[in-house]
């Protein structure tokens, strides 16, 4: 249990707390089992003790779920994980991936994992196809890799966004990039400016490494071109245009390509392409040193990173900068829970060019390429979704209820209850006009729904509701037969002494014998057996049939 609760300081996904929740519950309730066992010295356990040890766990384990629920409230937020122990930074088979090798792989398996969840202030923004997310730029290549130097800080202009009209959205990780966040063409500035750095390249990256989920707010604006405005130097336009030793064949095509202006010349290598038919594939790729010369003139198929490799460099052949961008190309749209949800498998690569003065999106890879972007129509799709979508919410009220939050949750409880100069009373509506966040108000709810269930629970068993043993049960029958038949039990009155006031004598043979066998387990200090419990059962149905005979 102490592993489990440690544990719980650096997982905060959906499956770790349904987890955490029956593990909880069953050690709890093995633990109780287990003691009555022991100490009470006992071989076997009747069903009405582990029905009375089961609801004394449940009232403890509701309340231990009440002071969980008010700790998560009341006790300082921070902004990073208390624990970063066993923090294991998996590579998955698809995706994100610092470097780009060709030619080591010739089949890529894709895989589903959530990379992260994208939401817009009104919903549905931009339609999922067109949504490119940059997370890293790849501008050196030695022949077999691609890789990326490290830029200078460009930082952040003070406020930007006051000036244009653009539209806020947040991004929620469900996994760490190795600290990279992806953005979009349409980036203004960031929320987190302090947290985050910005390359003069515009990759953002956490100034330190967060942990996965994190989230972080963009400001968008709506109309802006995909274009990424930097002014190269000479020295950076001799660093974009380097190439690594090819072949002459290559070196060959290059200029067969090249035309009377950079526009043209792009537009010829797109149309090499499409006219030799080059074809998107994940299996069967070229393998070896001379993977490109084979990509490009014998098995004219490959992935997105040998697209962007040939393009990349047949445009710096002929003078026109290029790199290579990694990231992710377009989205789930999830209608329940209004966000996009991007997976591994949606991981992409493409170019910028640097022509006209600015850095233009060009994206080689044949159409067919593109995921079908539509929700699965099986039921096991559809319980996927509606999963994820849960999961989501999970997610978002745990990240987003931070400090601020917390702070401005305390400050209008505050102002609710605090009473008036004007007003020497109370009142109560106060309370329901609350401006709070959904995620608080649902919070404040599960909050009172377990105080209520808890109350109700706490009730019952002071009153005795629904709690009875089955030997009270009995007991209860009993006492209500006899009231049916004239003899009313009188209060601080034994059950001897009422059976002495019964008048008809086979009636009160039978009540005497009932009343015997009672006390004789009554004395113990035990719950009656199960052949203790059949006898009095049976005792009772004979003094009932009494009144069949009369």
């Amino acid at each position: 249990m102490l592993l489990l609760a440690g544990a719980s300081f650096y997982h905060t996904a959906l499956w770790f707390f349904i987890l955490l929740f029956f593990q909880l519950f069953y050690i709890g309730y093995a633990l109780f089992l287990h003691l009555y066992l022991e100490e009470g010295e006992t071989k076997k356990i009747t069903f009405q003790e582990v029905g009375s040890l089961t609801r004394n766990w449940l009232y403890l384990f509701g309340a231990t779920l009440l002071l969980g629920s008010l700790f998560f409230i009341a006790l300082p937020r921070m902004q990073k994980p208390l624990f970063d122990i066993g923090r294991a930074k998996a590579k998955a088979t698809t995706g994100f991936t610092e470097n780009i090798r060709l030619g080591a792989f010739s089949e890529i398996q894709e895989s589903s994992e959530i990379v992260f969840r994208v939401t817009f202030e009104g919903g549905k923004i931009f339609p999922p196809e067109r949504l490119y997310f940059r997370v890293i730029v790849f501008d050196t290549f030695d022949g077999s890799l691609w890789s990326r130097r490290e830029f200078e800080i460009k930082g952040w202009e003070s406020k930007p966004y006051r000036r244009r009209k653009g539209i806020w959205g947040a991004v929620y990780l469900a996994r760490d990039l190795e600290g990279y966040l992806p953005s979009l063409y349409e980036l203004v500035t960031v929320k987190e400016n302090r947290e985050i750095e910005r390359f003069v390249d515009e990759v953002l990256r956490w100034r330190e490494v967060e942990g996965a989920p994190s989230k972080y707010a963009l400001y968008l604006q709506r109309d802006k071109p995909w274009t990424i405005e930097e002014e190269l130097s000479e020295r950076k336009k001799k660093f974009y245009l380097q190439t690594p030793r090819l072949s002459p064949a290559i070196k060959e095509l290059a200029k067969k390509l090249k035309g009377n202006s950079p526009e043209e010349t792009l537009e010829n290598i797109l149309s090499y392409f499409q006219r030799e038919r080059f074809r998107y594939t994940l299996r069967g790729l070229p393998l070896g040193e001379n993977s490109l010369d084979e990509f490009l003139f014998k098995a004219k198929r490959g992935n997105c990173e040998y697209f962007a490799t040939a393009t990349a460099l047949l445009l710096r052949l002929n003078g026109i900068p290029a790199r290579v961008i990694g990231g992710y190309r377009g989205a789930l749209y999830q209608e329940r829970g209004k966000y996009y949800l991007v997976r591994q498998d949606f991981a992409h690569s493409w170019v910028e060019a640097w022509i006209g003065g600015t850095w233009k999106v060009i994206d080689p890879t044949p159409t067919s390429s593109l995921i079908l972007l539509q929700a699965e129509e099986t039921i096991f799709g559809k319980l996927k979704l509606l999963w994820d979508t849960v999961d989501f919410y999970y997610t978002k009220f745990i990240v987003d209820y931070d400090l601020d939050k917390q702070k401005r949750l305390f400050f209008t409880l505050k102002k609710a209850l605090t009473l008036r100069e004007k007003k020497k009373y109370f009142e109560s509506r106060e309370i329901f006009r609350l401006k709070l966040p959904p995620e608080i108000k649902l919070g404040l709810v599960f909050l009172l729904f377990l105080i209520l269930f808890l109350a109700v629970i706490w009730l019952l068993k002071e009153r005795k509701l629904f709690f009875l043993s089955p030997e009270k049960r009995v007991l209860k029958e009993f006492l209500k037969y006899l009231e049916r038949r004239g003899y009313v039990r009188k209060e601080s009155e034994g059950l001897f002494e009422l059976v002495e006031r019964i008048q008809e004598g086979e009636l009160k043979e039978k009540s005497l014998e009932f009343v015997k066998i009672y006390s004789q387990y009554y004395y113990r200090d035990k719950p009656i057996e199960k052949e203790g419990l059949m006898e009095l059962r049976r005792c009772l149905k004979a003094i009932q049939d009494l009144k069949l005979k009369k």
